[in-house]
């Protein structure tokens, strides 16, 4: 196992850990203070555990493999994790913002609002997606696929 191979490890095993103290502690507050928002909190935090040990336990069987095109995959996976973690931290962050100012901008006051406006945008991302579907992702063109 290489260097940056161990530290990936250590850091899926610290990241897994983190997030089962995160999801016990939010638990027991939630359970506390009788809050079902910091529960409900807390159940995702159990999901995105077991997601990530999920994506731990393919990572080492991929890792065991000595093949450099399985190696390549797995920095190109490894990269995508990256990027759709950051961007969903990120969406969680910003989106309540965005949907109040199209609420300003469309002057509703609707509770399904943002619903609908998250609707809309699965709605645009799909269409980009099928309008794409020939592209492929990560990078891997047709003959990875033929083989």
């Amino acid at each position: 196992m290489k260097k940056n191979d161990k530290i990936t490890v250590i850091t899926c095993a610290a990241a897994f850990a983190l997030n089962v103290a995160l999801f016990s502690v939010k638990l027991y507050v939630g359970l506390c203070a009788n809050s079902i928002s910091i529960y409900s909190d807390a159940v995702n935090n159990m999901f995105d555990s077991l997601s990530g040990l999920a994506a731990f336990i393919c990572f080492a069987a991929l890792l065991s493999s000595s093949s450099e095109g399985t190696r390549a995959i797995i920095k190109k996976a490894e990269q995508f994790f990256s990027f759709v973690m950051s961007v969903n931290y990120l969406a969680v962050m910003v989106c309540p913002f965005i949907v109040d100012l199209f609420r300003h901008v469309f002057g509703t006051h609707s509770d399904r609002f943002p619903f609908f406006f998250n609707a809309v945008l699965v709605l645009a991302v799909a269409v980009v997606t099928l309008l794409r579907r020939d592209s492929f992702t990560l990078g891997l063109d047709g003959s990875y696929y033929r083989n």
